[in-house]
């Protein structure tokens, strides 16, 4: 049988290309950014709804204390400054989500029916998916609808928070995994 590497195709250059180095070390500095975004968008959120608390509880003790005179209520509660940057993170996070969407999507034509044959492609293509659109209805304001699916959120962030970490030992060591996908490749017809 032909080596999947000698046939020059174009899966053949794009499976080297996916399999550099220099492209996994880009993909894991984005990992951990990405990583990073969840955590201080999570944090940011934390503190603009405080905020929002905080002006609210301000305006009530106004209220309760001067009267009807006394009481003004703004037409917004909150530091707007941590919901925007907030947003700087969900937009940052969404481009990093789709530079990995990409990457699988290529993954699936190089590799084809193989793609599937470890479980872990599939999930980590899920992964993307699921936190790419729970991204987006975060952003157009779509995730407001019930309190289960903000909850269901949140958690994620979680989820994809442990996924990033499991991802990055998986690409500090040598994966008996990756060179199983790697011979299997080279065998392929």
């Amino acid at each position: 049988m032909a080596s999947f590497e000698s046939r020059g195709s174009t899966r053949a250059r794009l499976h080297k290309l996916l399999e550099d180095r220099r492209l996994h070390a880009v993909l894991l500095v984005l990992l951990v950014i990405d990583v990073f975004l969840v955590v201080l968008g999570s944090v940011l959120e934390v503190h603009y709804v405080e905020s929002k608390y905080e002006d609210a509880e301000k305006v009530a003790v106004a209220c309760a204390a001067g009267g009807v005179g006394g009481c003004v209520i703004p037409d917004e509660y909150g530091d707007h400054y941590f919901h925007d940057a907030e947003i700087v993170c969900i937009l940052l996070s969404m481009t990093i989500l789709a530079v990995f969407l990409a990457e699988h999507l290529l993954h699936m034509f190089v590799l084809q029916r193989q793609y599937f044959s470890n479980w872990h492609h599939p999930f980590d293509l899920f992964v993307v998916i699921v936190a790419l659109s729970l991204e987006i209805f975060a952003l157009t304001g779509n995730l407001h609808v019930s309190l289960g699916i903000m909850v269901s959120a949140r958690l994620w962030r979680f989820v994809r928070i442990v996924h990033g970490s499991a991802e990055l030992v998986h690409a500090m060591g040598d994966s008996p995994i990756a060179h199983k996908q790697d011979k299997d490749l080279n065998v392929a017809s």
